[in-house]
């Protein structure tokens, strides 16, 4: 039963998170609301980071300071793409996403898939579909964006894997 209430209650709150962004991004500028999710994620995460204290080889540092870097031009453009396109868009661009993190992880770091995460990416994959037929199928031109939000936030995307 709690296990449920987790899940549902992750749903909800990450469900909203794109709609909760178009509207803070229409009130405030997209790189301030980029810097207080960032320091409410901080304020949430340094006490379990502080009590672990993780060390770090050199090498991973690299990777770890790249894909940091990443990870933040990512969620800028995003936030920002936001502006100038629909949250509908939005959310099509980034379906793919955890098949494409699939796909390279496989094809980067060699890591193999189980049975269970191929029903998971073929779930995924068919629900992309399902919601592209749908968004397609509207008369709403709006639920397209603009050629400017949805270039922002495939190269958001990009950044993100």
């Amino acid at each position: 039963m709690v296990t449920a209430l987790i899940f549902l209650a992750t749903s909800i709150i990450a469900g909203t998170n794109t709609t909760l962004l178009k509207f803070s991004v229409s009130q405030f500028p997209p790189i301030v609301v980029v810097a207080l999710r960032f320091l409410l994620a901080t304020m949430i995460l340094a006490p379990f980071i502080l009590v672990q204290k993780p060390i770090f080889e050199r090498l991973h540092l690299k990777y770890l300071l790249l894909s940091s870097l990443m990870f933040a031009v990512a969620i800028i453009l995003a936030t920002i793409s936001l502006q100038y396109t629909s949250v509908t868009m939005h959310q099509i661009i980034w379906l793919p996403q955890s098949l494409v993190v699939a796909a390279l992880a496989y094809l980067v770091l060699g890591e193999k898939l189980a049975k269970s995460h191929m029903i998971g990416l073929a779930v995924a994959f068919f629900g992309t579909f399902l919601i592209v037929g749908q968004i397609t199928n509207s008369s709403d031109i709006t639920t397209f964006g603009t050629p400017l939000g949805n270039f922002l936030s495939i190269l958001a995307f990009v950044c993100s894997c």
